[in-house]
């Protein structure tokens, strides 16, 4: 359903989870994209600098060094256009509403399906 049909997008995920990165490495396997990968805050900023053709961003809230809500504060600051969906396995009222107010476009909450997932971003990458 979803083979192919990320071809040329870049996704870069942010998770320091190793089971929740392969995961998403087999949701996104079949589509096509070519996936970066960030461990922390910190991380996902340089690599964003980095790579400015990123097409969207998965970002874990609760990171190391510097969480999710920080990077997307301090990326908005040079790339207000790139799609930053919110992962995290947190999904209370309060969370929903920092996400929104950080910049982030989305907010999914773990776990989840493959379909669901591949079908939230298609909806910001299409």
């Amino acid at each position: 359903m979803f083979q192919k049909k990320l071809i040329d997008k870049r996704i870069l995920i942010v998770e320091d989870d190793e089971g929740s990165k392969q995961l998403l490495f087999e949701f996104f396997s079949s589509t096509g994209a070519e996936l970066f990968y960030a461990n922390n805050g910190n991380d996902a900023i340089s690599v964003v600098k980095t790579h400015p053709s990123i097409n969207l961003i998965l970002m874990d809230i609760k990171l190391p060094e510097k969480d999710g809500l920080f990077a997307t504060k301090e990326i908005r600051k040079f790339n207000n256009t790139v799609p930053i969906i919110a992962q995290s396995a947190y999904a209370f009222i309060e969370d929903i509403e920092n996400v929104k107010s950080s910049g982030m476009n989305d907010f999914i909450s773990k776990p989840y399906r493959q379909k669901e997932i591949l079908e939230l971003v298609l909806k910001h990458i299409s």
